[in-house]
């Protein structure tokens, strides 16, 4: 029986580079064969896409996973970029939907939101 193709998003191109390429490492290390087959997708800071060391398109790559798991930080990788990119190829991902990715990442926008849920519980006393 084959494993799972688990493609493990890392790099990107936000300010959080680095960091996210150490966070890669680590689930690149905690994924065990053979109930899953890896793959390394390396995102570059110009946001050029690369599978097995070599340049391709997001599409190329994704077509060739059954799951990801964004190791990604920042803009691109936290903003909802990236999630709206895997669920127009239809590719599952663990980790919060494109949209609440970018309420996450607009502060002001999340606040609100919260607000508007809170109905006066502690988590709204938290807010600025």
């Amino acid at each position: 029986m084959q494993g799972t193709v688990v493609g493990v998003l890392r790099g990107g191109p936000s300010r959080e580079h680095e960091v996210s390429l150490k966070t890669g490492a680590a689930i690149l290390q905690n994924l065990e064969a053979p109930r899953y087959i890896v793959r390394d997708i390396y995102i570059d800071k110009q946001g050029q896409w690369h599978d097995r060391g070599r340049a391709t398109s997001p599409e190329r790559v994704l077509s060739a996973i059954d799951v990801a798991i964004i190791g990604l930080h920042g803009e691109y990788g936290e903003d909802g970029q990236v999630q709206r990119l895997l669920e127009q190829y239809g590719v599952p991902y663990a980790g919060a939907d494109s949209f609440a990715s970018f309420l996450a990442m607009h502060k002001v926008m999340t606040k609100e939101k919260v607000r508007e849920h809170g109905n006066g519980s502690h988590a709204d006393r938290n807010i600025p």
